[in-house]
């Protein structure tokens, strides 16, 4: 769940390790060494987008920006879209076991051209595709691939539907569809089953017109091209770190990793070591990179010396006229405690005219409104 995972974290520090030529692009989580970061050496302005109380929201589980609308899985609710500004909020479906409704909504897709919303029910084995307005469109029944289908993503309007050997086995790593249901492209998981009680994280994100995908177990991060053949862009390190494909008594001393999206800057990168969550960013072109550990009080993310606001958390990133902005979400009564506090009022950001916007709408909101989306316009 975004909320509830990100409402954690960070002290913000900095890690580099060397590379061969060989090897630019290898993760090794075992060799971060720290540094420091702020958010002004990542972005160079910040935005606050309340989202509309018309429905008020839970728990977030996902939630994606297209060229429109802002859209949430929101846990109480199910699917919204908001406009760009957070306004005018509209139910997309709705949570049921009917034959238009879905039971089941982690994971869903906008198409990037027709707006056509997709939401993976994988409790009930299909798709169900919304209208840009919320009307049920049809279902797409997933039975006949035999897997678990945890994850669906729009691409190019296709559908690429992916999984990620929960329970140590599934038949594909990835299949595409048309709009339809119809089978284009898929490909077979090269792992074999193996006995496990998790249902450990896999994840896509999209990147310079093409789709990567990534799981726990396998040491690649593919990314998938228009015509649909893939090759690897990122390799995750051997070593003791790495979660072996057997089943494992405590899973938590080894590298897990939790979400994975690149700018044309950084490769982010989410997971678990050693029982301590920590967020990195590795400069792709110097492999300098930043990594981040989780606590639990709340206070902690990349330094906001933009505005003096709180630290930011990065959750997912996406471009609009050529310009990337990394997003994140906040509660507005986390904003208005940090508002409130000496180190706020002290503080000294680079652009103090907008630390006097935050205090403004820190004190227009409740404590109980709906979350805040954050947007850092990033550095070209």
């Amino acid at each position: 769940m975004i909320i509830k995972k990100f409402v954690f974290l960070l002290c913000f520090c900095a890690f580099s390790y060397c590379t061969s030529s060989d090897s630019s692009n290898l993760i090794d989580p075992s060799k971060f060494m720290k540094n420091k970061i702020t958010l002004a050496d990542v972005g160079d302005d910040i935005i606050y987008i309340p989202l509309d109380n018309l429905y008020p929201i839970q728990n977030i589980y996902s939630l994606k920006i297209s060229n429109k609308s802002i859209f949430v899985a929101a846990q109480n609710i199910g699917m919204i879209a908001f406009n760009k500004t957070g306004g005018k909020p509209r139910k997309i479906g709705n949570i049921g076991r009917g034959p238009n409704e879905y039971s089941s909504f982690l994971s869903f897709a906008v198409d990037e051209k027709s707006e056509t919303v997709y939401v993976m029910d994988n409790r009930n084995r299909k798709i169900v595709a919304y209208s840009e307005n919320g009307n049920f469109l049809r279902n797409i029944h997933l039975e006949k691939y035999n897997s678990y289908n945890q994850e669906i993503e729009s691409y190019n309007s296709k559908l690429f539907v992916s999984d990620y050997i929960t329970m140590g086995q599934a038949k594909y790593n990835w299949i595409i569809l048309d709009t339809q249901g119809n089978l284009i492209k898929s490909k077979e998981n090269s792992i074999p089953s193996f006995p496990c009680r998790y249902g450990l994280r896999g994840g896509t994100y999209k990147f310079d017109n093409k789709i990567s995908y990534w799981n726990s177990y396998n040491d690649t991060i593919f990314s998938i091209s228009p015509d649909f053949n893939y090759k690897a862009s990122f390799l995750f390190s051997p070593g003791e770190h790495r979660l072996p494909k057997i089943d494992v008594n405590n899973i938590y001393k080894y590298v897990l990793p939790f979400s994975i999206f690149e700018t044309n800057h950084f490769l982010v990168f989410e997971y678990s070591y050693n029982k301590k969550g920590v967020i990195a960013l590795i400069d792709k072109k110097s492999k300098k990179s930043f990594l981040s550990e989780w606590t639990s009080d709340n206070k902690n993310g990349i330094a906001n010396n933009l505005d003096g606001g709180t630290m930011f958390i990065p959750v997912g990133c996406f471009v609009e006229n050529s310009q990337e902005y990394m997003f994140g979400l906040l509660y507005p009564y986390l904003l208005k405690n940090h508002t409130a506090t000496e180190a706020f009022k002290n503080s000294t950001p680079k652009y103090p005219e907008k630390k006097k916007q935050l205090e403004k709408l820190a004190n227009s909101l409740h404590e109980n409104d709906n979350p805040v989306l954050m947007l850092v316009k990033l550095r070209k």
